[in-house]
């Protein structure tokens, strides 16, 4: 029987099969990104703001009635990292200084006052702290990472 498979079909095969492998665990684990990007394909074209300016002028019942508040939170906390990211950028290639920093940093944390309060207010105090501390040689204590959700 094995002398009848050609190395053609052979290769075909093995090649669909891997191809169904790779979806299944593609599929898998990348499911509610996936998910999130179709719904974020949903939203009106004419908003041109930031997906979390959306979700926060209706309640997360009415958007998405199968995700948690807390995965919403996640989501506002994702943008929030790469707007950070951004203000980092920024204040290493000018130089800015640490009042300068800081006050960038609460203007854009003003934006994001669902997540004040909540378990992933400290994530975002120590990824700050951190990005201050290796990007821009800043060392902010307790206190100014408090003073920015003011």
């Amino acid at each position: 029987m094995m002398a009848q498979i050609s190395w053609s079909d052979y290769f075909g095969a093995i090649a669909a099969i891997t191809g169904l492998y790779y979806f299944v665990i593609i599929l898998g684990f990348y499911r509610r990104d996936i998910y999130d990007l179709w719904e974020r394909n949903k939203i009106p074209k004419n908003n041109s703001g930031p997906r979390h300016q959306i979700e926060s002028t209706t309640s997360p019942i009415e958007d998405n009635n199968n995700r948690s508040e807390d995965e919403l939170l996640f989501s506002l906390v994702h943008d929030l990292l790469e707007d950070t990211k951004l203000i980092f950028q920024n204040s290493t290639l000018i130089n800015s200084s640490k009042e300068d920093l800081l006050k960038a940093l609460q203007q854009k944390l003003n934006n994001y006052s669902k997540i004040k309060g909540t378990a992933f207010q400290a994530a975002v105090n120590n990824h700050i702290a951190g990005e201050c501390k290796s990007n821009c040689g800043i060392h902010l204590n307790n206190d100014e990472l408090m003073e920015l959700w003011n």
